[in-house]
């Protein structure tokens, strides 16, 4: 282990904080990885969907971890928040 003298913080040998479940608890929740299911439940659509779409490239991409397939939770929401504002943006008047 290393300190690093910029911030004090003790370091593993390849630079990466120490892992710790406090500093799991404390990281924000538009980091973590979420699962297809937690996916669907978010966004009101099915799973074939969220496949048709990220096939179309008009959904978060998808990053694979060993045998699972998982979504950034942020990703995940700003996706839904666009949308949200997409259906909520009135079409510009246009004066005759």
């Amino acid at each position: 282990m290393e300190r690093n003298s910029m911030n004090g913080k003790t370091m593993a040998h390849n630079g990466v904080d120490n892992w710790s479940p406090e500093k799991m608890q404390n990281q924000n929740n538009s980091q973590r990885l979420i699962r297809v299911r937690d996916v669907v439940s978010r966004t009101g659509i099915s799973r074939p969907t969220v496949y048709r779409l990220m096939g179309e490239r008009s959904f978060p991409e998808a990053l694979k971890v060993g045998n699972m397939t998982l979504w950034v939770e942020g990703e995940v929401d700003a996706w839904v928040n666009a949308r949200i504002a997409d259906s909520r943006r009135k079409p510009a008047v246009i004066a005759a």
